[in-house]
């Protein structure tokens, strides 16, 4: 978290991949919002905001998506939860999730690009590839605020993946 009297927010702000860590072969991701894992599949991908996306599937199971988390009005800040990976007979590791931004100040103005994508999933053959990591969370809060000019990313990271809130409101 970031709290102060005037915040400038310009350039890059890059937290792709800074979230929750990817999966190690045969695990489910990490974080109460992680994919699941599956043996001879695609692994589910991660959720934050929203559930994330089935694993693929060569024979119709794919790994289970990782749930959603967080509060529909997106005042709960957390970082992308990580795609879940095959297990032996697909050993296809998953992404980590999207990092996280909370910035509290009096006064904000913005023109920048926001990007807290979750990564890919290691790919593999059709449908037995690790499930992306969900994108993570940002909170800009102001009680004055530049009129704003941003690129903001909170994109999943590729086979599954959730979505976070941005909001711009009076601090708490």
């Amino acid at each position: 978290m970031i709290k102060a009297a005037r915040i400038i927010l310009a350039g890059t702000v890059d937290g792709n991949a800074r979230g929750h860590a990817g999966s190690a072969v045969g695990q489910p991701g990490s974080g109460p919002g992680g994919g699941g894992a599956l043996a001879s599949n695609g692994a589910g991908g991660g959720g934050y905001g929203g559930a994330g996306g089935v694993g693929g599937s060569d024979d119709g199971v794919g790994g289970a998506p990782g749930g959603a988390n967080g509060t529909p009005d997106g005042t709960d800040i957390a970082l992308g939860f990580g795609g879940g990976s095959g297990g032996a007979l697909s050993p296809k590791v998953g992404g980590a999730g999207g990092g996280a931004l909370h910035a509290i100040a009096t006064h904000l103005t913005a023109s920048s690009i926001i990007a807290m994508d979750g990564a890919l999933g290691e790919g593999g053959p059709t449908g037995q590839c690790g499930g992306g990591g969900s994108g993570g969370g940002i909170l800009l809060e102001a009680t004055q605020s530049g009129a704003p000019a941003m690129d903001v990313s909170l994109g999943p990271g590729g086979q599954g993946g959730g979505s976070a809130a941005i909001s711009f409101s009076a601090p708490r």
